[in-house]
C-alpha cells in the first residue's frame, strides 16, 4: 500500500468478493479461538497458583486440544480429540514450519492420553510449554492475517487505523488530556439495537429484513428486554445482531428468545460461557465484527463484549425455527471504562 493511499479519506466499506468474505469469516473465527485460548491459559495460571492440580490438568489438556484444533481448523483439516494421535494430526497439515513449531513443545502431545499424571513439576512445565506455544502461534497467525487473509476490507481498516492514530495525535495536542479522555471513553449516547433475521429465502442481511430498537439510555447498566416483532411469521436459520452503533461500549446479552404468533416460546439461545471456558454452543457463532471479549470467562457467566468500532455485529446460526413472530433480546449496555454492578 502506497504511503499516500494511507491518507485517502473513504468512509465507505469496500464490496467484498465471495473469497474475501470467506477470509473475513476465517479471520473472525481465528480471533475468537485465540482469545478463548488466552482466557483458558489464564485459568490454568490461577489454578496452579492455588495448587488445584486436578482441575488444572483437565484445563491444560483442553487448552492443548484447542491449540491443536486451531491449526487444523485454519488449514481445513478434521478436528481431533482426546485419545487420538495429535502429532499425526498436526503432521497431516503438511506445513513443515508449523509442524516444527509444535514439535518444539513435544510434551503437549502426551496430553492426548486418557490417563494423566498430576505431578506438580510436570504441570508447571506443561503450563510453560503451552504459554510459549500460544505465543508462537499468535505470532505465526498474525503474519497470515497480513498475508493470506488480507482483503480489501482489512486494507481499509488498516488505513482507518492509521488515519485514526494521526487524528488522535492531533486532537491530543489540541485539546489536552482531559478532552482526550472524553474522546476515548465517551458517554453512552443515543444508539440502536438492530436485528437482521435470515431465512432460506433471504439468507443474507438486508435492511428490509431487519428490526430496530432504540437503546434505553435511562436504564444504562440495567437489564432491558428489547422486543423485535416480525412483520409476518418467518422460518429462521440465522440472525445478525448489531448490539450498538457506537465504539467503546460494553454490553452483555443474556438471552435471545423466539416466540410464535400465539406468544409461545419456541426457542432460546443463551449467551454464557460453557464448562470448557468457551462460549456455550460455540459452533453457532458466525462472523464477528468490530467487537472484542471483555472480562474473564467463567463457566455459566454471561459473555461480556466491547465494541471497538461504530459497526459492531455478530451472527448466530440457528436450527431452522418455524413460524417466528417475535424475538426478544435481553441486554444491558454501559461505557467501556465502567463495569456492571
Amino acid at each position: 500500500m502506497a504511503t499516500l493511499d494511507l491518507f485517502k479519506i473513504n468512509f465507505k466499506k469496500p464490496a467484498l468478493s465471495t473469497e474475501d468474505q470467506l477470509k473475513e469469516e476465517k479471520r473472525s473465527k481465528l480471533k475468537l479461538l485465540m482469545d478463548a485460548a488466552f482466557s483458558r491459559l489464564e485459568s490454568v495460571e490461577i489454578l496452579n497458583a492455588n495448587s488445584k492440580l486436578e482441575d488444572s490438568i483437565l484445563i491444560i489438556r483442553l487448552l492443548a486440544l484447542d491449540l491443536i484444533n486451531l491449526s487444523l481448523f485454519y488449514y481445513g483439516k478434521p478436528l481431533t480429540e482426546v485419545g487420538k494421535d495429535w502429532k499425526v494430526a498436526i503432521s497431516s497439515i503438511g506445513n513443515e514450519k508449523l509442524t516444527n513449531l509444535y514439535l518444539k513443545y513435544e510434551a503437549i502431545f502426551s496430553l492426548s492420553a486418557i490417563d494423566l499424571e498430576k505431578e506438580e513439576t510436570k504441570i508447571e512445565i506443561l503450563e510453560g510449554n503451552l504459554s510459549d506455544l500460544l505465543s508462537d502461534l499468535e505470532s505465526y497467525y498474525r503474519i497470515l492475517n497480513k498475508t493470506e487473509l488480507r482483503t480489501m476490507l482489512s486494507e481499509q481498516k488498516f488505513r482507518w487505523k492509521i488515519q485514526g492514530a494521526v487524528l488522535v495525535a492531533l486532537l491530543s495536542l489540541a485539546i489536552g488530556s482531559t478532552g482526550f479522555r472524553k474522546l476515548k471513553y465517551p458517554e453512552l449516547g443515543k444508539s440502536k439495537v438492530q436485528v437482521f433475521y435470515l431465512s432460506k429465502s433471504f439468507p443474507s442481511p438486508k435492511e428490509e429484513y431487519s428490526i430496530i430498537n432504540e437503546i434505553q439510555i435511562e436504564k444504562k447498566g440495567e437489564w432491558v428486554d428489547y422486543e423485535f416483532v416480525l412483520p409476518k411469521s418467518t422460518d429462521l436459520i440465522e440472525v445478525r445482531i448489531d448490539p450498538v452503533q457506537l465504539p467503546r461500549v460494553r454490553f452483555t446479552t443474556e438471552s435471545m428468545k423466539f416466540f410464535d404468533g400465539k406468544g409461545k416460546l419456541i426457542y432460546t439461545h443463551d449467551f454464557v460461557w460453557g464448562e470448557d471456558l468457551l462460549p456455550k454452543d460455540k459452533m453457532s457463532y458466525g462472523t464477528v465484527n468490530e467487537m472484542k471479549l471483555s472480562g474473564k470467562s467463567v463457566p455459566g457467566a454471561w459473555i461480556e463484549m466491547e465494541s471497538i468500532g461504530s459497526d459492531p455485529f455478530f451472527h448466530i446460526k440457528l436450527p431452522e425455527i418455524k413460524g417466528v413472530s417475535k424475538i426478544v433480546l435481553k441486554m444491558r449496555h454501559i461505557e467501556a471504562n465502567k463495569k456492571f454492578n
